[in-house]
């Protein structure tokens, strides 16, 4: 899908055509009015996207009015302070989960009351808030909206792990946070008859973030929608050029049936670029331009593909780590070593792991090899020691070979009775409790440490008093 996106802060003048596609956009039509949070259901034409064949009560997005009752009352919910956008309503989900909640996620999903047409432009409109006085405090650095020819599905209110068509975020910041209303519109030209739009977060836990606005122990975010709109937008004008190229190539666009030309970057539309029927671009990332007219604004999109694989370095792990490894390839087809064409791989084998890359610039191809080491700090001790006096083995101590901190040791009896203990490990044992020298015989130990990587370690065995 070509589209760009714009946090509209300034009036542009932009012609658009046809109806809203989204049903209920506003979230002004409902079956009756919220007095508790999780009824998502009471919106038309909105719902879950949990599958119906499970009963899962957690993930329920919310509806709130200002006619409701209780939480959902607008403008003093329980989540935060906030009027809608407009009218009466919106509606609210987590963009990431609370704490001991791993990999929780919400989602809100619409169908469209016609599906798109393939080669059409379109233009989405969707405002975004979190609230002023929003109890969650946090930002999340994932949370956008995703097209789709058919409804999606989560199962056990996990992440709907699929790329999404558009992120709100803020400029210059990873993460959107706002206790105003922010209008995002996103132009695109549809390459699926997408049918379904839903809103959340569609990255694992491993791939997001949260960003702390207000002090707070709150470990989740919250966002609130309102007004969504598509349709159709029909250019008067046609821009015609390459709209793939590969890295370090260019483009030549060409505007056909303007009169009055300024082209801009989607992403600077102040900046004129050019005043030329013909413009040629060169750009390091895909990028949208916009070509103002008198009477209409264009928008053409030039994607730029990679025209080498690229694989992290080869690495050393240490025993039960694992190394995500994630690659982003428009219009390529990739295949790993293992014959999969995923997105994300998790390595957690030692081995030789390679990835072939095919596009318009070639076959491309990388590799890396990964190995593992016992990165355990290794434990030194005799089996014996002698108290006699005669300078030679008469205490017994360990030994580590790496760095450490939290170092404990305790020695006991064969019975279980404790006799020596020290967070010293240069505090050896003399073979005595309380100056009275103990019988030859078996004594067991443990010792418990932190090592240089971060990980605790545990050990235990015994040792033989000889006199």
């Amino acid at each position: 899908m070509k589209y760009f996106g714009l946090v509209v802060f300034c009036l542009i003048a932009l012609i658009s055509y046809s109806q809203n596609l989204v049903p209920n956009g506003d979230f002004e039509d409902y079956s009756q009015l919220p007095n508790d949070e999780g009824q998502w259901s009471f919106c038309d034409s909105w719902v879950n996207v949990i599958d119906e064949n499970q009963n899962f009560s957690t993930s329920t997005p919310d509806y709130f009015h200002q006619l409701g009752v209780g939480i959902p009352n607008l403008p003093f919910s329980g989540v935060a302070t906030l009027n809608p956008q407009s009218g009466s309503a919106c509606v609210g989900l987590l963009g990431l989960g609370p704490t001991g909640f791993f990999e929780y996620r919400e989602y809100l999903t619409v169908e469209m009351n016609e599906q798109m047409i393939i080669g059409n432009i379109y233009k989405l409109s969707i405002w975004v808030t979190n609230g002023s006085h929003n109890h969650f405090f946090g930002a999340s650095s994932t949370i956008g909206m995703l097209m789709s020819t058919s409804k999606l599905v989560q199962i056990n209110n996990q992440p709907i792990e699929i790329s999404p068509t558009f992120e709100f975020k803020n400029s210059n910041w990873p993460s959107f946070w706002s206790t105003q209303w922010e209008n995002f519109i996103f132009y695109f030209e549809a390459d699926s008859n997408y049918k379904h739009l839903t809103l959340g977060n569609f990255y694992v836990d491993s791939l997001s973030f949260i960003t702390t606005e207000i002090n707070n122990t709150s470990n989740l975010s919250y966002y609130f929608f309102d007004n969504v709109e598509i349709t159709l937008h029909k250019d008067l004008n046609k821009i015609v050029g390459d709209s793939i190229i590969c890295k370090g190539d260019t483009s030549e666009l060409e505007v056909l049936f303007a009169t009055n030309i300024n082209w801009v970057n989607a992403e600077n539309p102040t900046e004129t670029l050019s005043t030329d029927s013909i413009f040629t671009v060169s750009p390091d990332t895909t990028t949208t331009y916009l070509m103002f007219d008198v009477d209409d604004t264009t928008s053409f999109t030039v994607h730029v593909i990679e025209s080498e694989a690229q694989l992290p370095n080869d690495t050393t792990l240490c025993l039960k780590e694992s190394l995500s490894v994630s690659v982003d390839y428009p219009f390529s087809e990739i295949l790993w070593q293992d014959g999969s064409s995923v997105t994300f791989q998790n390595i957690s084998v030692p081995g030789l792991y390679w990835l072939e890359v095919e596009n318009a610039c070639g076959t491309l191809r990388d590799s890396l090899q990964v190995d593992y080491e016992d990165c355990s700090c290794k434990i030194i001790a005799p089996d014996a020691f002698t108290p006699n006096n005669d300078q030679l083995n008469d205490k017994f101590g360990v030994h580590l070979d790496c760095k450490f901190s939290d170092f404990h040791i305790n020695i006991y009896t064969r019975w279980g009775g404790k006799i020596f203990e020290s967070n010293d490990i240069t505090k050896y044992w003399d073979g005595k409790l309380n100056n009275i020298e103990l019988p030859s015989d078996v004594y067991f130990y443990s010792v418990s440490f932190v090592n240089e990587k971060g990980n605790p370690q545990h050990s235990s065995s015994q040792v033989s008093l000889i006199r």
